[in-house]
């Protein structure tokens, strides 16, 4: 691209015409007297176009003419990001910062993985250190009773809980271990009290329950990704405790494959109490059932015992 710029003075000898040797114009250069013919060839001569050889352009792209200015645009003149459509600033700074934080050098690509190893490192020891998935599993189950399920009202009314025998529930046998079955009942028996409101209660009345005994009895095993259900319920209560009791249902046919009963008891106040906090009422405990009573005469029997071997036989159990 070339730009021609002519001065002022230049335009107007144009329009006059080519000038002499005394600088007028060719009619006051003949008429004083001057060789015709040698006039004639002169103008014509300078009435011709006369080629001026290239000049070098300047390192700035200017090339300098009598009387004009020529600016020269060169293929290589590079414009600014903006005018080639190039990323603007903060994209060239994000761009950079993320050419730095994929650099493995780089002070932040070396702060995110000590944070990663960190962040391995707690994973592990809590897994190690600690039953990580039963105090996972157990806060979600309560918060999945209270926020996502219906509360159930009836305190005697039977909950289902949904379960799948997992390659970590397997023992030796290649069954579900029978520690396995106390664990999965308790994740349903905590999200049974949390639906029927008894933990809502014991927690108003600033009072709390323990698992004080447990029986389980395995009548069939549960294999490997078999479906089954925990059905619990509350059978009762007495001045000191709830009992419950949890049914290992299968999930292919049906069958009881498992019978286990609980004795939860109450500290910091009584279960007559947390029945009453519930219904707004006094109400009785049903009958327990005759096995049941078998089993908690078999507790006392037991603690008796025990006191008796120890010398303290006016403790209670808590």
């Amino acid at each position: 691209m070339r730009l021609e710029l002519a001065s002022p003075e230049l335009r107007k000898k144009a329009k006059a015409g080519p000038t002499g040797p005394g600088g007028g114009t060719n009619q006051d250069w003949e008429g004083r007297g001057g060789e015709r013919e040698e006039g004639r060839s002169h103008v014509a001569r300078a009435a011709q176009p006369r080629a001026s050889p290239p000049r070098p352009a300047s390192a700035g792209g200017f090339s300098h003419a009598p009387h004009s200015l020529s600016i020269s645009l060169s293929a290589g003149f590079s414009p600014g990001p903006q005018a080639a459509g190039g990323p603007s600033q903060p994209a060239r700074a994000r761009s950079l910062a993320a050419r730095q934080a994929s650099d493995p050098s780089s002070p932040a690509a070396a702060a995110g993985m000590l944070w990663l190893l960190v962040a391995l490192g707690l994973a592990a020891a809590y897994f190690s250190l600690l039953d990580g998935w039963y105090l996972v599993r157990v806060p979600l189950a309560v918060l999945r009773a209270r926020l996502l399920q219906p509360p159930v009202r009836d305190l005697l009314a039977e909950q289902s809980y949904a379960g799948r025998v997992l390659p970590s529930d397997l023992d030796l046998l290649l069954h579900m271990n029978n520690a396995r079955y106390l664990r999965e009942a308790d994740v349903a028996r905590a999200a049974h009290l949390a639906r029927c409101g008894v933990l809502g209660a014991l927690r108003a009345l600033g009072a709390h329950a323990v698992l004080a005994a447990s029986c389980a009895r395995y009548r069939r095993s549960l294999r490997l990704l078999e479906p089954f259900e925990v059905r619990t319920r509350l059978l009762g209560w007495d001045g000191r405790a709830f009992y419950l009791e949890s049914r290992f249902i299968s999930g292919r046919d049906g069958f009881v494959c498992a019978l286990l009963l609980f004795r939860q008891h109450v500290l910091g106040t009584t279960p007559d109490q947390v029945v009453q906090y519930l219904c707004k009422r006094r109400v009785e405990s049903p009958e327990l059932p005759e096995d049941l009573q078998h089993w908690i005469n078999y507790n006392e029997a037991s603690s008796q015992k025990l006191r008796a071997e120890s010398g303290l036989s006016s403790t209670k159990d808590q």
